[in-house]
């Protein structure tokens, strides 16, 4: 893919005044490689199940309404999730996320800035998120008020937190739960599973830089019973409309894999969906579409309800609105010991669609026609570059 950027890139530089039809032909072979990433994903699934590659009720409807948007469009995205989440035409082809969606949405020029952890302190409330020890960016070391800290005191400092019992250390800029470790407190000292030591000569083999040092919240009662080891979060979506008014989407748990740390279904943890009112689905789901109603040792076919899910889409809503320069947002939010939520990580650019149609709705559920005419609308001013900036 390096290669490839770095050709595309040579292109756009000799050609940025030429004509315009090599533009055209670079973004149609750049929308077509994305497509191309999300119709591997496709077939994977059929190979698991290929029961999901037949005919589909109202598929027909459905084609008519996105061959709009892609004439080339195959019904594969409306075949596999509407045998989950059921007839719905605004079940979108998740290959016009990176092509048609997140570009409008999510403006690539600002992607690095806000999906690095270590600028969540800069951008939100610190009361929305756990309490940050220690932050390493650019290889310089700060506390988590930014102060800068000299990096000869890191260990004395890591030995001053004598209050603290476990601290989650994560890169700053990774995602999917990558080299995410949690560390005990035992004699004076902070230990992973492995027997690793937490001192500034692990940090430097382990991350080497740009990393986050961070309180590892007590989750609630209400989302620990499904598995205890790892805190499990609600990955919440939201949209800002043309009048600057957020809406929360659609919503699913994730739940970590009994004695793993995450929960993140790479980790062979899985998603739950959770409807409007806050009640879980009856089954849970990975992202090659295998479903179960038990896990963890637990009946996911039993009615069980968020209470407090109001609460949590206002959160979700809340925190969005320090996210300026994005519009379509997904959060992993989680429930402390006292049912408050706090932001663990803002999600934005590579939108992750499976989790939601597999569980929860179709993504954008009742605003799909509004948000989908708008980024049509807008598109002509997706530029080759900020194309490069997504992944398929």
């Amino acid at each position: 893919m390096e290669d490839y950027k770095e050709l595309l890139s040579k292109i756009i530089t000799h050609h940025m005044n030429g004509p315009s039809y090599i533009k055209r032909i670079l973004k149609d072979r750049l929308y077509n490689k994305k497509k191309q990433a999300y119709l591997k994903s496709y077939n994977e699934i059929f190979k698991l199940h290929p029961e999901l590659n037949k005919s589909a009720y109202y598929e027909k409807e459905w084609l008519e309404k996105w061959k709009k948007y892609d004439s080339s469009i195959k019904p594969f995205s409306y075949r596999i999730f509407s045998r989950y989440i059921g007839s719905d035409i605004n079940i979108i082809p998740l290959e016009l996320l990176p092509t048609l969606y997140e570009p409008i949405l999510t403006p690539g020029q600002f992607l690095n800035y806000y999906n690095d952890k270590n600028c969540l302190g800069k951008i939100i409330p610190s009361s929305f998120s756990p309490i940050v020890y220690l932050r390493n960016i650019n290889n310089i070391f700060y506390d988590g008020n930014y102060n800068f800290l000299d990096r000869r005191i890191v260990d004395s400092y890591l030995d001053s937190l004598t209050d603290v019992d476990i601290l989650i250390v994560k890169p700053s800029v990774s995602r999917g739960g990558a080299n995410v470790k949690k560390f005990y407190k035992e004699s004076n000292q902070f230990i992973d599973k492995k027997q690793n030591v937490l001192s500034s000569d692990y940090l430097k083999r382990a991350y080497g830089c740009d990393y986050i040092i961070e309180e590892c919240i007590r989750q609630s009662d209400n989302t620990a019973i499904f598995n205890k080891s790892s805190v499990n979060t609600i990955r919440i979506a939201t949209f800002r409309d043309s009048n600057g008014i957020i809406h929360p989407l659609r919503a699913f748990l994730r739940i970590g894999v009994k004695g793993q740390d995450v929960d993140n279904t790479h980790a062979g943890g899985m998603a739950c969906g959770i409807n409007d009112e806050g009640y879980l689905g009856k089954y849970v789901c990975d992202l090659l579409g295998n479903t179960s109603s038990i896990f963890n040792e637990i009946d996911f076919s039993k009615t069980r309800k968020f209470e407090n899910f109001c609460s949590i889409k206002e959160f979700a809503a809340k925190v969005s609105s320090y996210i300026l320069h994005h519009n379509l947002v997904a959060l992993d939010v989680a429930l402390n010991q006292d049912n408050i939520p706090k932001i663990l990580e803002i999600n934005i650019g590579g939108f992750s669609g499976w989790g939601y149609q597999f569980n929860s709705g179709s993504v954008f559920g009742e605003f799909t026609d509004a948000i989908t005419e708008y980024c049509y609308k807008e598109n002509h001013k997706v530029t080759i570059e900020s194309l490069l900036k997504y992944k398929g």
